[in-house]
């Protein structure tokens, strides 16, 4: 495999492990393997849009048949900045489906009562964050959550 996958796949797990601690989930529940968690989160790369400068990552993971979506970025200002999951994707964003939290000093967590298998049945969606709740029409930065990101999945 080629270096580039290497260290793609180190920045995931290292994100992966930031977000899980950062969510204070340090310690597994139920004697669950890191291997275990990383099977049951979804990371989704949030890129930046408009020339905000913010980038981030969202963890989506299933607990107890609920959805933690778990939210770092970098650049954020200092205000609460609006974030939801749309139906569609970040190039042809659709209706808001499900609201999330706000960001605050670069994170969010949210807990959805829906399973994961919800999220595929409505896939594409898109994880999309606002400049802010006077400007939501201003987009800063936006992931896709795809199909082929469940695929690793046992």
């Amino acid at each position: 495999m080629s270096t580039r996958f290497w260290t793609l796949f180190g920045i995931i797990i290292v994100a992966v492990v930031a977000i899980i601690a950062l969510s204070g989930n340090t310690t597994p529940k139920n004697n669950e393997s890191m291997e275990e968690i990383l099977n049951n989160t979804v990371l989704v790369n949030l890129a930046t849009q408009n020339n905000s400068g913010e980038t981030g990552t969202a963890a989506i993971v299933e607990e107890n048949g609920k959805i933690k979506v778990l939210v770092n970025i970098s650049g954020s200002p200092e205000n609460d900045q609006p974030m939801h999951i749309h139906e569609g994707t970040c190039e042809s964003l659709g209706p808001i489906k499900w609201e999330l939290n706000p960001i605050k000093n670069d994170a969010s967590e949210t807990m959805l009562p829906i399973s994961k298998e919800e999220i595929k049945t409505n896939l594409p969606l898109a994880i999309n964050v606002h400049k802010s709740q006077s400007e939501l029409k201003e987009y800063v930065a936006c992931g896709n959550i795809s199909s082929d990101m469940f695929m690793m999945e046992n």
